[in-house]
This record gives structure tokens, C-alpha cells and sequence, in this order.
């Protein structure tokens, strides 16, 4: 039997919840993920600003978590391609 590797995607938006209060769940929320030896933390992008999205862009809360754990992979998913391919860019003809 193969052994199975489980991952977590964080969505990165709370209820009832400040903005820095979110981040220090999802550090907190790592932190634990790592030692139940998860072995990816996916965060989820949020391009549009809203009061409860504790960011715009993952890389900043990436890199916090990073910093905080050793050996769980951290990365960014859920994206909006709209936002996010370099394959869909508008073409404009003159």
C-alpha cells in the first residue's frame, strides 16, 4: 500500500471575524496541520477587497507561514483564472 498524502485548502474567510484575528487562525491552523503531518496547506486567492478576507493575495500569508513551519509545502490554490492565466490575457486589435 502506497502511502497517502492529505492537503488542506484554506479559504481564508471567517464569520464574525477581524481581519488580523483570520491571520492568526490560519498561522495557528498551519502550525497544527503540520503537526498532524499534513503535507500541503493550500491558501485560496481573494483579489477583491472585502473587510473579511484577511488578504488580496496569498504570497504575504504564504510567506508567514513559512516562516512558522518547517516542513509542510505551502501554495497557493483555489485561484481565479480570470485573474491568474497568462494564457487568457485580452487581446486588443487596432
Amino acid at each position: 500500500m502506497t502511502n497517502v498524502k492529505i492537503g488542506i485548502l484554506e479559504l481564508g474567510y471567517r464569520t464574525g471575524s477581524d481581519s488580523l484575528s483570520i491571520v492568526n487562525d490560519i498561522l495557528q491552523y498551519g502550525i497544527k496541520a503540520e503537526e498532524l503531518n499534513f503535507s500541503r496547506l493550500w491558501l485560496a486567492e481573494h483579489h477583491n477587497a472585502h473587510p473579511l478576507h484577511p488578504y488580496t493575495n496569498p504570497e504575504i500569508v504564504m510567506t508567514l507561514l513559512a516562516g512558522f513551519t518547517d516542513r509542510i509545502r505551502i501554495g497557493s490554490a483555489g485561484a481565479l483564472i480570470g485573474y491568474s492565466s497568462p494564457i487568457f490575457w485580452p487581446v486588443t486589435t487596432s
